[in-house]
């Protein structure tokens, strides 16, 4: 029986392999406990072969007796396990069902291991012989009791309940990998009804279990091995799919944060837009009145910091109501943007000139945007001379008269009359915005009392 010893043992050695590859394959991957109960198949299934071996290499009864009681222990192991394994592919099996398939393996794990006749009995012996292809073979065997029986014929019951819920199961779901499980449960079954039939001496044969566990460890191996590529090839494809997903969101993202540069950049534009067009008179397109004033405070702060003098000028229409009144609104409308273009050129050639002080250069840079003018309200104009004293703005002011008698205005064919008085701050340093406009006013009003048409210095 050495050849028989010898086979059932690299069964059981391959068995326990299985089992420890798949005990570290649970822990590694933390799955949900399918392999770990394979794990404790296949052992069970090393220890049944262990048992089996030193069966067949028996010489007496009373060692036969202890080898048989680990064998039928460890058939209701592997029967539990299997249980198990199967509750698990289907996932619906009653709780209740569940439970007392559970506890009745568990009992008849330890039943075997029970003294008395019913179980097994070293007394008597069957030493049971036959051909196996030109080979002789022999070994002892205590005959089993009635409770074996039973324990035989509730396995048998539990294995056929289980093979019928997975026979259904695969009809409904129709899950590839259910193929393998039911052709093994198939080599089990008969494995096992051969076994009962040989054990209870209906005819002579050698036990098949221990090989049909081997077989159904194959398959079940190559159907979890099949699943688990199944996984990894999934979890790749999913990666592949994340990593294009995240590309698709990335490059989204890229083209809505160009968007939204393009749409913040014409926003700013527009908004830019807006604030000229809040700054700025309708009309003339010089600034308005507010944004004179807030214009004039921020310069004169920055001309006490710094120490630079800055001039303001008040300009009258003369006569405006007149002109308005003989030759239109309109007439009046374009002489006001007449006046209006004259300042711009006029402020312009100043700061070209270099009417400014040297002041403007050291304290500013190169800037040209100092001198501003506005439309003070009707036919009222101001300017804003930043590095200005009393004789820049004298300068400024005689430029502005000499263009007045070269320009025209259509529709008008008289000649462009303009008040103005002028203050800086040379002569009242700590005057306010407010006191200096009093001050140019007042200036204003005393070229007005001269006869109109000239500029007075406060």
């Amino acid at each position: 029986m050495v050849w028989n010893s010898l086979a059932v043992l690299v069964t059981g050695v391959v068995s326990l392999y299985v089992a420890s590859f798949y005990f570290g394959l649970n822990r590694s991957i933390q799955s949900s406990g399918k392999y770990l109960i394979f794990s404790g198949l296949s052992f069970s299934v090393f220890i049944y072969d262990l048992f089996c071996a030193f069966l067949y290499n028996c010489e007496s009864a009373e060692k036969a007796l202890w080898f048989q009681r680990g064998q039928f222990s460890s058939i209701s192991l592997i029967a539990m396990f299997t249980w198990l394994l199967i509750a698990s592919e289907i996932g619906n099996i009653n709780r209740k069902l569940n439970i007392l398939f559970i506890s009745a393996f568990s009992a008849f794990t330890i039943i075997p291991w029970i003294p008395g006749r019913l179980i097994l009995s070293g007394e008597v012996t069957a030493v049971k012989h036959f051909q196996f292809f030109n080979t002789e073979i022999t070994y002892l065997e205590v005959q089993p009791g009635l409770l074996l029986l039973v324990h035989y014929l509730f396995i048998l019951a539990a294995m056929i309940t289980a093979y019928s819920l997975l026979i259904i199961h695969y009809r409904k779901k129709r899950s590839p990998h259910l193929p393998p499980l039911i052709l093994a449960l198939t080599i089990y079954f008969s494995a096992g009804i051969n076994d009962m039939l040989t054990g209870w001496g209906v005819y002579h044969f050698i036990y098949l279990m221990e090989y049909a566990f081997f077989s159904m460890i194959i398959l079940m191996n190559y159907n979890l091995m099949r699943q688990f590529v199944q996984i990894h090839k999934r979890d790749e494809q999913l990666n592949i799919e994340l990593e294009k997903r995240v590309e698709e969101r990335t490059n989204e993202i890229d083209n809505l944060n160009r968007q939204m540069k393009r749409t913040n950049d014409e926003l700013k534009r527009k908004n830019d837009q807006l604030k000229n067009l809040a700054e700025k008179d309708g009309l003339t397109t010089l600034l308005n009145h507010a944004s004179f004033m807030t214009r004039l405070r921020e310069i004169l702060n920055m001309a006490h910091r710094f120490k630079f003098k800055v001039a303001v000028v008040m300009i009258d229409v003369d006569d405006f109501k007149a002109i308005n009144d003989k030759y239109g609104h309109q007439t009046g409308d374009n002489m006001l943007k007449t006046i209006a273009s004259l300042f711009k050129i006029s402020l312009r050639e100043v700061s070209k000139n270099g009417i400014n002080s040297r002041e403007e250069e050291t304290e500013l840079g190169h800037l040209r945007n100092y001198d501003l003018a506005a439309r003070y309200g009707g036919d009222e104009f101001a300017l804003i001379l930043p590095f200005c004293n009393s004789d820049g703005a004298s300068a400024v002011l005689t430029r502005i008269y000499d263009q007045l008698k070269i320009i025209g205005v259509e529709g008008y064919d008289g000649v462009i009359c303009l008040s103005s008085g002028a203050v800086s701050t040379e002569k009242v340093p700590e005057a306010t915005a407010e006191e200096l406009i009093k001050y140019a006013d007042e200036a204003l009003y005393l070229a007005k009392d001269q006869g109109k048409n000239c500029f007075v210095i406060f």
